[in-house]
């Protein structure tokens, strides 16, 4: 949206420089026409080994985005859309995980001419990893709750593998949602949500900062405008309002232990998407918070 224009511009501008930022996804969902653009790079990596296979796993990639995609489109659990896309998993977390093998195992015959590099592979081979959570994703769509297990465990793999191995030496800010950050995961599947299985992962060399705000309104991803809930009492939103800031940031890993202090490690009401009471214990989900005053949508989708 033209909200984030300047921060965009601000990255493009870095990419002139010794030290450019790389824009890099990690959520299993794939958006827009990436996935055929994504099909096609996978099957250049694969012709540097066999021009055979290079054709197999093009038609592998093809058959599921025409899976998820048709389970995407049903409109309940029976659909014939749902039962393929299900009875199909197995199948795909089988082709998908030789796909990641072989691609590793041939690292070193694709990137010989030097069309590719070792990093390409890298990331070519993880997102083979994790493609099944995004088919397992859309299979338990109308189960309430489910799904999200899947997408996080999916995002937890590549955001672990891009700060463990294909970026190790550099510096990764992830953008997300609070509910995929959390440490704990409240208010998804508890302990099993991106921000829990990271945290355990990365716990000393990670630093987490949740989002929240006191009024106004905001934008679901459908466009939809929603309005922030007047602050419940003893909430951090009406805590927040004390301070009587335009902005405000609270650094929770090195709060002081003392008195006016404990309601940071003591369950908190706050909102969720601005109107749902999410109580959290706040040191034990977030490293920081960043409260803003007053939020608007986005200009325009």
């Amino acid at each position: 949206t033209p909200t984030v224009l300047e921060l965009l511009e601000y990255v493009r501008s870095t990419q002139a420089t010794a030290n450019p930022l790389r824009v890099t996804g990690f959520d299993v969902q794939a958006s827009g026409t990436r996935f055929n653009e994504r099909a096609e790079r996978t099957r250049a990596l694969f012709e540097k080994i066999s021009a055979e296979r290079a054709v197999q796993v093009f038609e592998i990639e093809r058959a599921y985005a025409q899976l998820v995609r048709a389970a995407l489109g049903a409109t309940s659990d029976g659909d014939a859309a749902m039962v393929a896309l299900r009875s199909n998993l197995t199948t795909i977390q089988v082709d998908y995980a030789l796909i990641a093998d072989e691609l590793e195992a041939s690292a070193a015959t694709i990137t010989a001419d030097g069309q590719f590099s070792t990093r390409d592979v890298q990331i070519a081979a993880q997102y083979a990893r994790t493609s099944p959570d995004w088919a397992e994703q859309a299979g338990q769509r109308f189960t309430l709750g489910r799904g999200s297990v899947e997408r996080d465990r999916g995002m937890a793999s590549n955001l672990l593998s891009l700060s463990q191995s294909i970026y190790s030496n550099d510096k990764i800010i992830a953008w997300a949602h609070n509910a995929h950050l959390r440490h704990r995961g409240t208010g998804l599947a508890p302990n099993a949500s991106m921000g829990a299985i990271v945290h355990r992962s990365l716990e000393d060399s990670m630093y987490t900062v949740g989002f929240y705000m006191y009024r106004g309104q905001h934008a679901l991803p459908d466009g939809a405008i929603r309005t922030i809930a007047p602050p419940m009492n003893n909430s951090l939103e009406s805590i927040f309002y004390a301070s009587r800031l335009a902005w405000l940031f609270l650094d929770l890993e090195n709060a002081p232990a003392t008195q006016g202090h404990e309601w940071i490690n003591l369950p908190t009401p706050t909102w969720t998407w601005g109107d749902i009471n999410l109580p959290l214990t706040l040191a034990d989900e977030y490293d920081g918070l960043f409260i803003v005053d007053s939020v608007v949508p986005p200009n325009s989708f």
